[in-house]
């Protein structure tokens, strides 16, 4: 090896170094999947702690119901409500990250 092929390796561990590796678009895709798995399963667990506060929900208005507190009631429905809503665009988000997921894998058959 010549003396400045040796020297334009060091020159690029150098900038390397400084500047970070540069990834090939196969990394970089499979980072960019590595991150929709870890965000699909966050959507999961905060669709799973909806659904478990609903459970709750619905079972308190059943006892204030039954309890005549009427009121109470009126105010833990419409709650139960917006939670609903609020799970309902969970789900629009993951599968909009599903959509994403499957574009980047068809873009990744091109390469």
């Amino acid at each position: 090896m010549s003396r400045r092929q040796e020297n334009k390796g060091f020159v690029q561990g150098v900038k390397d170094a400084v500047f970070g590796k540069r990834a090939t678009p196969e990394e970089m895709a499979k980072k960019w999947k590595k991150d929709l798995r870890h965000e699909k399963r966050l959507l999961d667990r905060n669709i799973r702690s909806i659904l478990r506060e609903e459970k709750k929900v619905e079972q308190t208005i059943r006892k204030h119901v039954k309890d005549g507190e009427e009121a109470n009631a009126r105010l833990l429905a419409r709650e139960l409500v917006y939670s609903r809503a609020a799970r309902e665009r969970l789900y629009l988000s993951k599968a909009h990250l599903n959509s994403v997921m499957i574009t980047l894998q068809q873009n990744m058959g091109m390469i």
